[in-house]
Formats: structure tokens, sequence, C-alpha cells
């Protein structure tokens, strides 16, 4: 099937015409070439090959193909030459096809693509076929945004409908989710952005790269450009679609995750009541689901976070003083959570004793509380020693 796109990428690029789409199947095959050696080709008689070097001692020899060790050897031997043709260019398809992750052959082509000044879109038609086989080589959704870079005519829309594909076929595909993030932030392309990962997140409210996403989105797009209400608003919405996807699947960390990052994006007053509400979910959701290890967790951090800013933060309604409280008294109950979650979270009980450990010295050195700290029993007894010492 790819001797057949090679085929088709030299015609392609030579002849400047759209390439017919290549069908599978045994007549087509049939119909491609026998492959020949380079050596054997007449017009790559002025190449001199460049073997692989790997060495005097050559411990483990790898039993590549003929095919393999004829292209790559002649692509060295073009690439030593500096030659930018549509030979070269050929070549690095072959290079690519029967090694997708090898930067050079992609990097290689890149240089080819610009010396000749080939069409932009149709090398992006041209790789389609090869990244949705190979979707996780990071390498081609590289090559792809580089010519998406050099390309005045590229297509965003197209390019969005592309990453769709390949998330169709793995939605948690690391590559496609950054390359995703990478065209929207370069190139402003927000819109429908929150309405298309809401859909995501409607397929799978698990898919944790989509709650990364949305609050990518968040971050550096939807609070940057609000203000005053509008803002109050859309974070209002946010706390209420991300409870409604915790209260359907309590155990789910991802929108526990996500609530508690949208309050690093807010401040003083803002950020007060932010937490204050989550609070007040977190002990709610507490209580309806006492086992929920992640509605503590989240807990925990709003009260560390609470104490941290309990001196500083000014501008505070009298009310909102009164119930925010001092940093003591946030530590204090963030210490018996922690030893709550020493109970529940066994896996990370080493973590959360560390994290009671870290309040308690603050208590001490503040000179507000008097505490020996006392290490879990999955602590071994060398630890234990140097910490009661």
């Amino acid at each position: 099937f790819f001797d057949c796109c090679v085929c088709a990428c030299m015609a392609s690029h030579a002849s400047a015409k759209t390439v017919e789409p290549v069908v599978e199947d045994k007549d087509a095959a049939d119909e491609c070439p026998a492959w020949i050696p380079y050596d054997q080709r007449p017009d790559w008689a002025d190449v001199m090959a460049v073997p692989q070097d790997d060495g005097p001692h050559n411990v483990v020899r790898i039993d590549y193909t003929p095919e393999f060790s004829s292209t790559m050897d002649y692509f060295r031997g073009i690439m030593a030459r500096g030659e930018k043709s549509m030979r070269a260019l050929a070549i690095t398809a072959e290079a690519s096809r029967l090694n997708p992750g090898n930067y050079v052959a992609w990097w290689y082509r890149r240089q080819c693509l610009l010396a000749l000044g080939c069409d932009f879109q149709e090398e992006l038609e041209w790789m389609r076929p090869q990244l949705m086989a190979c979707p996780k080589n990071y390498q081609m959704w590289f090559h792809r945004r580089e010519l998406i870079i050099h390309d005045p005519n590229r297509d965003i829309v197209q390019e969005k409908a592309l990453i769709d594909a390949a998330l169709d076929d793995d939605s948690k595909n690391y590559h496609s989710w950054c390359h995703r993030r990478w065209l929207v932030q370069t190139y402003g392309a927000y819109d429908g952005e929150l309405d298309w990962v809401a859909d995501m997140l409607q397929i799978d409210v698990r898919n944790n790269s989509a709650w990364n996403y949305r609050y990518f989105l968040m971050d550096c797009h939807i609070l940057k450009v609000l203000e005053g209400e509008e803002r109050t608003q859309v974070l209002h919405r946010e706390f209420q679609w991300a409870m409604q996807a915790i209260e359907a699947a309590p155990n789910n960390e991802s929108p526990h995750n996500y609530l508690f990052g949208l309050s690093s994006l807010l401040l003083d007053a803002a950020l007060i009541l932010y937490l204050k509400n989550l609070i007040k979910a977190m002990v709610d959701l507490g209580t309806a689901q006492p086992n929920c290890v992640f509605a503590r967790t989240t807990l925990f951090q709003c009260l560390d976070k609470l104490g941290s800013i309990a001196e500083t933060t000014t501008g505070l309604d009298s009310a909102t003083v009164q119930w925010l409280g001092s940093k003591v008294e946030n530590y204090q109950h963030a210490v018996a959570v922690a030893k709550e979650l020493q109970t529940m979270d066994r896996i990370r009980k080493k973590y959360w004793w560390y994290q009671q450990r870290r309040l308690e010295q603050e208590l001490q050195e503040s000179g507000s509380a008097d505490v020996l700290v006392e290490p879990p029993e999955c602590v071994s007894g060398a630890t234990k020693s140097s910490v009661s010492a």
C-alpha cells in the first residue's frame, strides 16, 4: 500500500496534479512495480551509498531487510551531497515509510519541500494515511506542524477534522491533543472549542485529556478575555458543570482536579469565595459519599491553600474574614483531613503522612502548636527514630 503511495507522491510532486486515492486490494498491489535496489537504478548511479557505521566492534548486528539497507544507504548518500531534488524527496518518502519514526527523514523531506517550492496542502494530504496508521508517532505530528507554519493557505478547519479522526480512534492520544492545543493557541482558533470538548466529555467523562484541554481553554483564553460579572458567571457555570460530572461519577479524579485547578486562576476575594463554595461542595459530597477519597483530597487542598493565604489576603468583608479564619485554624483542619486520608487512601499513606508532618512543622515553627509528629506504621524504623529524635 505504501509503495503505491510513494509512487503516487513522486508523480504528484512532479506534475502538481491531484492524486486519486489508492485502493488497497490485490489487483492494485499487483500493478505496483517490483521494488528495485538503488544500486541497480540507472538514475541513482551518480550517488555514492553511505553504509551505516556500526563501529569496529558491532556486538549485535541488526538484521535489516535488503530494502531498508539499500534505501538508508542511498538516503545518507544523497544527504551527504546536500541535494534537494525530486529524487531526494522521493527517497525521503521511502525512508519514512520504512521507519515512520525517522526524524532525520522527515526533517530532510521538509528541506526538499521548501527548496522545491512544493504545495504544502498536497504534502499534508499525502501523509494523512501514514499518520492515521501511526497516530502516536511524534515525528509525523511535528512534520504537520512545520508544514502548517510555512503554509500561507493553511486550513485550520481541515486540520481540526484530521485531529477529530485521530481522536475517534484513540480519544486519549497525547500527540493529537498536543497538536490541537498548539493549533488553537497559535492561530487563535478558539471558536467552538468549549462546546467541542464538552461533547468529548459527554462521550467519556473520565477522559483526563479532555479535562486538561478544558482547563487550557479557561486558562489561556476564556477567563483572560472576560472581566467582572461575565467572568463570575463563567466560573459559576464551570463549577456547576464539573459538579454534575462528579455527582455522576464521584470517584472520577479528573473533575476534582479541574475544580481545584480553576482556583489557581483567581486572586484575593474572588479566590476566597471560590474556595468557600468548593469546600462546602466537598463536605456535602463527603457526607453523601463517605468513602470518596477525591472529595477528601480536594478538601485538603482547599484548606492548605486557605492557610497559605489567610494572613495576606486583603479587601474582604467582615463576614468573609470571620469564615476564613486564621492560618493556624486552616492548617489544623487540613492536618485532620490528612490523618483521615492515611486511612482512606492506603496506597498513598506515606504521602499523606508527609503532608501531615509538613503542616504540623509549619504550626510548630509559628509557635502555634506543640505537636509530636508520629509517622505511620508503613514508615521504616530508621525513619521513625530519626523523626522522633
